[in-house]
């Protein structure tokens, strides 16, 4: 049996940004929803145990009106865990739009081996190669570091599933809303961006969660910077519980600067480089 098809939908207007694409976080919310699809599909009688991380490339715009589907498929498991593959296709072109790979700590494929296929390559990181560090940071110690608050808010419920706990949607609506903060810290304001029709894009994510939101949580994000390249940047949103100080996920995205005429990257002027690598809190990759 091949890869199962877990998810046909539609981009809505309302799930399009400034951009006139669609966000990112109706992205991983649809991915959620795909995961849910497939366990249904393959008669797991449980879910499966919390995901680890989520990693999603951004491959082509989603525009609205267009038509989407989503093909999903177990990868690989062994002794440490199983892993999940999500591929995201416009229906009318067939053109790939996003991927995603999920990874679950318990071994969960066994009897399901019919649906286990190749790891996709094109849904493998180009940017985020690095392991992940500084997992039971305190917001208390990135407050006395200096990291910088680029958003603060609820959990709200359209966010979370049945049982309160909140979805990805939850976690990426927040950076979204963060990004523009972040993106001014190193000079690329709106104004700037406006001035020139120019957009702010997300690429790639990697999100893992480790103790999970749930409704009516108050978060704060605090942002740090990983890497710059000519065309590309990448920033780390530490995402705390405000009112328990915990780490509660850590979302690394690399973005780019989108041209609005040509929908071509621009590259990163030499004013964001040298601010980035200012407010850089890792080894800088140029």
């Amino acid at each position: 049996m091949p890869a199962l098809r877990t998810l046909q939908t539609f981009v809505n207007t309302w799930e399009c940004d400034e951009n006139d694409h669609m966000n990112v976080q109706f992205y991983y919310s649809k991915f959620d929803d795909a995961a849910l699809v497939f366990q249904t599909l393959i008669g797991l009688d449980e879910q499966l145990s919390p995901r680890a991380r989520r990693h999603v490339r951004y491959h082509a715009e989603l525009r609205g009106g267009e038509q989407v589907a989503i093909q999903s498929s177990f990868v690989s498991s062994d002794d440490s865990g199983t892993v999940l593959q999500h591929i995201m296709l416009e229906t009318h072109s067939g053109r790939l739009a996003a991927t995603a790979i999920d990874y679950y700590s318990e071994q969960a494929i066994g009897e399901f081996s019919d649906v286990t296929e190749p790891l996709d390559p094109r849904a493998v990181s180009r940017s985020l190669l690095h392991s992940l560090e500084d997992t039971d940071i305190t917001r208390q110690v990135r407050e006395a570091q200096g990291f910088p608050v680029t958003s603060r808010g609820v959990v709200r419920a359209e966010h979370c599933g049945k049982d309160g706990v909140a979805r990805d949607q939850a976690y990426i609506s927040c950076v979204s809303d963060a990004a523009s903060h972040a993106w001014e810290l190193v000079g690329l304001s709106g104004g700037w961006l406006g001035e020139r029709g120019f957009g702010r894009v997300a690429v790639e994510m990697r999100l893992s969660v480790f103790e999970p939101l749930r409704l009516g949580d108050i978060f704060e994000l605090r942002t740090s910077f990983i890497a710059s390249r000519s065309k590309s940047f990448s920033k780390r949103y530490d995402i705390f519980n405000l009112k328990t100080g915990k780490l509660c996920a850590v979302n690394e995205a690399t973005a780019m600067i989108l041209n609005h005429t040509t929908r071509k990257s621009e590259a990163i002027p030499d004013f964001a480089q040298e601010a980035i690598r200012a407010l850089s809190s890792s080894k800088i990759e140029i």
